[in-house]
């Protein structure tokens, strides 16, 4: 997994830092772009992974960048739970390491946690039984109700009355609804 800026206010989302330099700022071309601070330049810093370390450098901005509160000039290496403040948006930094224990601890608590749906029974006989209507074929079905349509369900399906002068359904035309027309 890789490192992550995770803001502090909710005004911004997290931010992955999965490419080698990653700019900061206002201008379209930066790839975090906050928009939501006037004191954050058009292109404000960027943070630069070098051999599994980061650093962050201020590009010229003019209300500058801050780690854990102290002003930064030239390169700063951060550390896993700096705080890295662009003009006023302010995030925690989070090596890769951090990320992935802490996405594994979750992963624990998860697990170990009870499924909010399990109820606890005695027996097997206690558990309701579930049927799936669409897919189960154990469902009887009334499919012909109508007296006097010709057809009668009798105990093999389909059973045609003996009167053979009785209407039988037959397609007329191409098109694709079904007409009935008498012989």
């Amino acid at each position: 997994m890789p490192a992550i800026l995770e803001p502090i206010s909710n005004s911004n989302q997290t931010v992955t830092l999965d490419i080698p330099i990653l700019f900061v700022g206002r201008h379209p071309d930066c790839d975090l772009i906050l928009n939501n601070s006037q004191k954050v330049s058009r292109k404000h810093c960027c943070v630069i992974e070098v051999e599994r370390k980061f650093l962050v450098r201020d590009l010229g901005s003019t209300n500058g960048i801050q780690v854990n509160g102290r002003k930064v000039s030239g390169l700063k290496e951060l550390n896993c739970g700096d705080e890295l403040t662009i003009g006023d948006c302010v995030f925690v930094f989070k090596s890769a390491e951090a990320v992935q224990h802490q996405a594994e601890q979750q992963l624990k608590a998860d697990s170990a946690a009870p499924a909010p749906y399990r109820i606890p029974v005695e027996s097997q006989d206690e558990l309701p039984v579930m049927i799936d209507h669409e897919l189960s074929s154990d469902i009887p079905i009334l499919l012909d109700d109508p007296m006097d349509d010709g057809f009668d369900i009798g105990a093999g399906g389909y059973v045609p009355l003996e009167d053979s002068t009785q209407r039988k359904p037959k397609r007329q035309g191409s098109d694709s609804q079904a007409e009935l027309v008498a012989e």
